[in-house]
């Protein structure tokens, strides 16, 4: 959830749950939580940094109040894990745009647009696949690529895969995320909405979950309410939206 809101925080449908989530995460801050976990847990090193990043955001927020996260980052104690290409980018991009720098670089925007679009050659989709738009979207959101730099071919290609098999949960968070990141003709957004409104017709009920939420073992970051709110919130932005004929 707080990686879709990072990507979307200027969309006015969801002000109040950036504002939520922004406070949220700097009352943990200053609490000391995000350092307890990320101190005792490097596997929640991408989770910490979307958080703190999210803190920084928040009113009130004061540059002390980072001061314990970025002495672990410049002793290194931290910010060393081996996290997949995109999210490693990532954890560095949001610690960076704080004033935190952490010890490992960063990889090029090439090698980035390169992992994602070479997804394309994988037997099956899932929600991974999505998350991994996600998390490139989020470095463009931060200036680490361009939009000339943004891979287009896979979010084309699993939008469309979507729409052929009518996941719901999938489909406004992928349609938002070509309209706005990568590129995806405009006709294939409003087939991919007219898609969504068939499937919803009259329910007014949050979205269903992913596809597979039964099948990958992480359900945290592909099923349970967050990804159904998430994929909802999604619609509800799409709705808005103006496409270009």
């Amino acid at each position: 959830m707080a990686e879709f809101i990072i990507c979307f925080e200027g969309e006015p449908q969801l002000v109040t749950y950036v504002t939520a989530i922004r406070n949220r995460s700097l009352d943990w801050l200053r609490s000391g939580l995000l350092e307890n976990i990320l101190v005792n847990s490097s596997e929640y090193e991408y989770a910490i940094s979307l958080l703190h990043s999210l803190a920084t955001r928040a009113d009130g927020y004061e540059q002390q109040d980072s001061a314990t996260i970025s002495r672990l980052i410049a002793s290194g104690i931290i910010g060393r894990t081996e996290l997949p290409l995109t999210w490693n980018a990532a954890v560095r991009a949001h610690f960076a745009s704080t004033g935190v720098e952490v010890v490992s670089g960063r990889p090029t925007a090439r090698e980035i647009a390169n992992n994602l679009d070479k997804r394309t050659l994988r037997r099956k989709t899932d929600s991974y696949d999505l998350n991994a738009l996600i998390t490139v979207a989020q470095l463009a959101r931060l200036g680490l690529m361009s939009a000339a730099e943004m891979p287009r071919r896979f979010a084309h290609i699993l939008l469309l895969h979507a729409v052929h098999k009518g996941y719901l949960n999938w489909l406004p968070v992928a349609a938002l995320l070509g309209l706005e990141y990568y590129g995806v003709p405009t006709a294939t957004i409003r087939h991919a909405r007219q898609r969504i409104r068939e499937l919803v017709g009259d329910d007014v009920a949050l979205l269903p979950g992913p596809p597979d939420a039964q099948k990958i073992d992480d359900r945290a970051r592909i099923s349970g309410q967050g990804v159904m709110i998430r994929s909802t919130l999604a619609h509800l932005c799409l709705l808005e939206k103006e496409v270009a004929a």
